[in-house]
């Protein structure tokens, strides 16, 4: 191993890495670990230093990150067993996230508000992260991905995550809802760092959380006519962004189309398109933004069944009660049809009426109730709708004439029941 002094006469001790070899080191962190555990704390040279070799400095850092990044593709290509390689790649990502723990310990020394040591271990703070992030995208099924991120990296993380999502709040967008979408999104995560009762942050959430931004830094904001969901919703809920907000987001826009219909067929009709487009998005069920909620899709899924459902239920009650009122109408209407045409007067009708009730051969709760029951049944020649009211009162005082009429018409009702 040959190694290039970067010194300025007093600064001989950092030392850069000039040539490869291409036999695998036993241990490929030497240099950064020295850098960054003895010769930032205790090289007091190091302070002095120039502006050029500091840049020669920093350029050396991620030099040799891509070395030890080429050394770690060799490792594994070298080791045949599976379990040896998950072994190698944690024992690799646990010793990346100690040295960034170190430098933000390191931190807290004086020597570390100089411009030179300041600059050189965010520089190194960088190449670790970049190199994490290696090792969680080319070899995250050796990883665990549930355990919990150490603070120091989850800050250094979420600094990052910060700075991204300020430059996604520059993204120019001509599409209302995807701006509106845009807005969501960093509020989302906003609220999930400052929350002290948000899921506990994982590898696999900060890795989501990473991905998800970097997919809308790349995303091309483009419309997607006559359809309900944009290609940006289209993305986010492939990725189960789960988001709270994101839901209520999507049925707040799907309840305001709906309220824009009058008829209840029209939103029913709606309904059945905005389903039928949702259940053709495939949506992750391995990955969330959000453990704590439901899959998006199943969620929004789940409301346009129960208010389809509702609309459903509502048009069938509004069809049984237009089928209730026909039938009573029908009902009128053929009573008028079948009424009895008796040739006797309102008055004579009434007599028989009072004598068949107090004779007890006509039973009801009243004589009122008897009027009530026959009367519309019947009709006269001279009136066709008779008031059985009216008809009773009548009754009481009838006249001799009416009386007589009434006598002699039972009378015949007689002799024909004699013939019999």
């Amino acid at each position: 191993m040959q190694w290039k002094k970067i010194r300025h006469a007093s600064f001989c001790c950092i030392t850069v890495n000039q040539n490869r070899s291409m036999m695998i080191r036993k241990y490929p962190l030497e240099w950064l670990d020295a850098l960054i555990l003895r010769n930032l704390v205790q090289n007091r040279n190091i302070i002095n230093i120039t502006e050029q070799e500091l840049a020669m400095i920093c350029d050396a850092i991620q030099k040799e990150a891509l070395n030890i990044e080429i050394q770690i593709k060799d490792e594994v290509f070298a080791t045949t067993k599976k379990s040896e390689v998950r072994l190698l790649i944690r024992k690799y990502h646990s010793y990346f996230i100690f040295l960034i723990d170190k430098i933000a310990e390191n931190r807290k020394n004086d020597r570390y508000k100089t411009k030179s040591i300041l600059q050189i271990s965010q520089t190194i703070v960088d190449t670790l992260s970049n190199l994490l992030s290696f090792i969680e995208t080319r070899f995250d099924e050796y990883l665990s991905l549930d355990q919990r991120v150490p603070l120091t990296y989850l800050q250094v993380s979420r600094r990052e995550l910060m700075l991204r999502l300020r430059n996604i709040k520059k993204i120019e967008c001509d599409i209302t809802e995807d701006c509106k979408t845009l807005d969501l999104i960093i509020d989302s995560f906003n609220q999930h760092f400052q929350s002290r009762n948000a899921p506990k942050s994982t590898y696999r959430l900060l890795r989501y959380q990473k991905n998800l931004l970097h997919l809308i830094e790349k995303f091309n904001f483009e419309r997607k006519d006559g359809n309900f969901f944009s290609l940006l919703d289209e993305k986010l809920i492939n990725l189960n962004f789960n988001s709270a907000d994101y839901y209520s987001y999507i049925i707040t826009r799907i309840a305001a189309h709906l309220t824009a219909k009058n008829q209840k067929s029209g939103k029913l009709a709606f309904l059945l398109i905005v389903f039928k487009e949702l259940n053709q998005i495939e949506s992750s069920e391995k990955i969330c933004f959000d453990p704590g909620q439901s899959n998006i899709k199943v969620s929004v899924t789940n409301w346009i069944k129960y208010e389809t459902q509702y609309i459903e239920k509502s048009i069938e009650l509004n069809i049984g009660q237009k089928e209730m009122t026909v039938s009573k109408e029908e009902l009128q209407h053929d009573l008028l049809k079948e009424k009895v045409e008796c040739i006797l007067s309102t008055d004579q009708i009434g007599l028989i009426l009072r004598a068949g009730d107090e004779s007890r051969i006509l039973k009801a709760k009243s004589m009122n109730q008897v009027f009530k029951s026959i009367v519309p049944y019947l009709s006269t020649s001279q009136k066709r709708d008779l008031s059985y009211k009216s008809m009773r009162s009548k009754s009481y005082t009838a006249e001799e004439r009416d009386k007589e009429i009434a006598i002699k018409t039972l009378e015949r009702i007689i002799k024909h029941i004699q013939q019999y």
